[in-house]
């Protein structure tokens, strides 16, 4: 290569050098630049959903925490009609500013810190001083908080799942086929019917549908060994074309899963309800159970997530009761001693002779799994 050569490609090099700072530095200081022009706390009104979006993540992304994923679900019932189901597509509101859990004493003071902890009361998520409630006992003194039954909405009872005898209950219908004959394969290779699908129907045995008659969507879910089958509600129909002898016409109305074909039908009535003007009040001693199962497959449950209690009618547990979860205490390797603790609050909204179904409505952290022990620490008159 000769000497003039070898020049040229020094001097291209350093030119190229010289762009690749500028870009740099241009980079490294745009941030910095778009920062500045920004207003504090500045954040976009509207989130389109994306695929694998919950509103927990987007309660973290947008207001930094995701216990307060209820405030995004508060200002868009018109939208979300469950907040375990969002799909993409959707456009959410966000909150103006970031909502700041706090609470106030009798005497008006703020209360936060380590002790306090998140409590759904439907739409909205606050701050409340552990044991600032309930008196008598310690350990009712200790509970995490009493929740009005109001707390938990008629969409969070009919989608909660149960557990039933195995196979689930005797008397059902059942979604037989859409009405859309040309798109029967499509409609079994998409994951869900969307509100508004038209279905053919058998009604549940030994009952005459009757034209705007609603039924319950649900599936079989796991059996669990020496409790029973679990039963997982996927959404309603409502009945559009009543027929005797053969497959009534039917429309989607509501989903909360997974809607398919084959899944069975339970009468409206079948569905408990509560009083939503009720206050519960704390007690000294209750039935005790243990977790076996939580609805979703999650690894550590959050609020308004179900768990499956072993308590039954038989022991004692009503609709609308209040279990407080506890972390015993326990030794470590070494001989240290970790502290029994309360963890969180659920309010019972399915009993049946085989279990009960808790919907979690208050939450200290996130330590519950299967063996978890439980008390019920407050009760609906």
């Amino acid at each position: 290569m000769t000497a003039d050569n070898r020049e040229r490609d020094h001097a291209s090099h350093a030119r190229i050098a010289r762009r690749a700072l500028r870009g740099a530095l241009v980079a490294l200081a745009l941030p910095s630049l778009l920062l500045a022009q920004a207003p504090s706390g500045d954040r976009p009104d509207t989130h389109q959903v994306r695929e694998g979006d919950t509103l927990w993540d987007i309660a973290r992304q947008y207001l930094g925490d995701p216990f307060l994923w209820p405030e995004i679900y508060r200002i868009n019932t018109d939208v979300v009609e469950d907040p375990h189901w969002i799909y993409p597509g959707e456009i959410l509101r966000l909150p103006g500013g970031a909502p700041v859990p706090v609470a106030t004493s009798e005497s008006g003071e703020v209360v936060a810190g380590d002790d306090a902890i998140a409590v759904s009361t439907g739409p909205t998520t606050f701050a409340q001083r552990r044991g600032a409630v309930a008196g008598g006992s310690g350990a009712v003194r200790s509970m995490l908080g009493r929740v009005p039954a109001s707390s938990v909405n008629r969409g969070e009872i009919l989608s909660a799942p149960w557990v039933d005898r195995e196979g689930g209950p005797r008397e059902f219908g059942r979604l037989v086929e859409t009405t859309a004959q040309s798109i029967v394969v499509a409609a079994e290779n998409r994951r869900r019917l969307s509100p508004q699908d038209r279905v053919f129907i058998f009604a549940p045995r030994n009952v005459a549908p009757e034209r705007g008659e609603r039924y319950l969507i649900v599936e079989r879910g796991p059996m669990i060994d020496y409790v029973g089958q679990i039963m997982i509600p996927t959404g309603i129909v409502e009945v559009e074309i009543p027929r005797a002898g053969e497959a009534s016409t039917a429309r989607v109305v509501q989903n909360f899963g997974e809607v398919k074909m084959g899944q069975l039908l339970l009468p409206m009535t079948s569905v408990p309800t509560i009083d939503g003007t009720a206050q519960a009040t704390a007690v000294e001693t209750g039935p005790q159970a243990r977790v076996i199962w939580i609805a979703g497959d999650v690894r550590l449950p959050s609020l308004q997530r179900y768990v499956m209690l072993d308590a039954t009618e038989r022991d004692g547990v009503k609709l609308g009761d209040q279990f407080t979860f506890m972390r015993r205490a326990q030794r470590l390797e070494g001989g240290a001693r970790l502290p029994a603790e309360d963890i969180a609050v659920a309010q019972v909204v399915r009993v049946t002779p085989y279990g009960s179904t808790a919907i979690i409505i208050g939450q200290r952290h996130g330590s519950i799994n299967e063996g978890t022990h439980a008390r019920v620490t407050a009760r609906l008159p």
